[in-house]
């Protein structure tokens, strides 16, 4: 986290963005660090349920944070990279997106559900390799691979600013759906409302995917078949670009080879 936060207080040197994003993201960054370093000198004294519930659950708060401080550097929609991102649509989704817009409601329905497991997925990934390895080491590289995907991912806000494709589109493809109201009213409230290159959904999906896999390929087979429709669900719901979707997966990628290797 101290190395993200020192990559976004850069970032508010540089990156051409209002005074009062600059100086907004400039105190979190010093915030976060200083919270950061206070929590590891009180480590060694503090009870150890202390410990544990702050190292099972504190990097939830990190991946919050990774992804909302970037997007206070109040800077302009990137139009070039929106038209190029929305031209690989055009030639390497178009027949996707068209095939799903002729699926049952069923069909949808599970998408966008996929799509709104999402956020209880990262938390699930971490009890599940709790209650079935006793290794405390599969369990902190797992939190380790999510939290490097997300900085993989939410980190490229402040150079590559889109609006999401179901922003800016005519009409969702495909049946209605009673999930998605509640999908829109959950980003709506929560997001940052900008798309995110690489996929955050993706990247922190793939990377927990792969870390239950490596803990428990039983379990892992289902967090992998939830990957699959999450990503599809990012593209053909328009929720994401496909190039968000791909590099996502290979954000959540490098930061599970990157857990492995601590």
């Amino acid at each position: 986290m101290i190395v993200y936060a020192g990559y976004l207080f850069v970032c508010a040197q540089v990156a051409p963005a209002g005074t009062r994003g600059r100086s907004r993201v400039r105190a979190e960054c010093l915030l976060t660090a200083l919270v950061v370093s206070i929590v590891a000198w009180l480590w060694p004294s503090t009870p150890p349920h202390v410990v544990g519930a702050v190292r099972n659950w504190a990097p939830l708060a990190y991946v919050l944070a990774l992804y909302w401080m970037p997007a206070h550097l109040v800077l302009p929609i990137d139009a070039r990279a929106q038209r190029r991102l929305t031209d690989f649509d055009d030639r390497w989704a178009v027949h996707l997106v068209a095939a799903v817009a002729r699926a049952p409601r069923w069909f949808v329905e599970l998408l966008e559900l996929a799509y709104l497991l999402c956020y209880p997925l990262l938390p699930a990934g971490f009890l599940v390799l709790a209650l079935l390895t006793s290794d405390d080491r599969a369990t902190e590289r797992y939190w380790t691979a999510v939290v490097i995907a997300a900085a993989l991912s939410y980190g490229w806000l402040p150079w590559i600013r889109t609006h999401p494709p179901r922003q800016f589109e005519a009409a969702i493809p495909g049946p209605s759906s009673a999930i998605r109201r509640l999908n829109d009213l959950v980003l709506h409230n929560a997001s940052v409302q900008l798309n995110t290159f690489p996929s955050g959904h993706t990247a922190t999906s793939t990377a927990a995917a792969l870390a239950v896999v490596a803990g428990s390929a039983g379990a892992g087979a289902f967090f992998c078949v939830m990957l699959v429709l999450i990503a599809a669900a990012c593209v053909v719901r328009r929720y994401h670009f496909l190039a968000d979707v791909l590099t996502g997966a290979i954000a959540g990628a490098v930061g599970f080879a990157a857990s492995q290797a601590i």
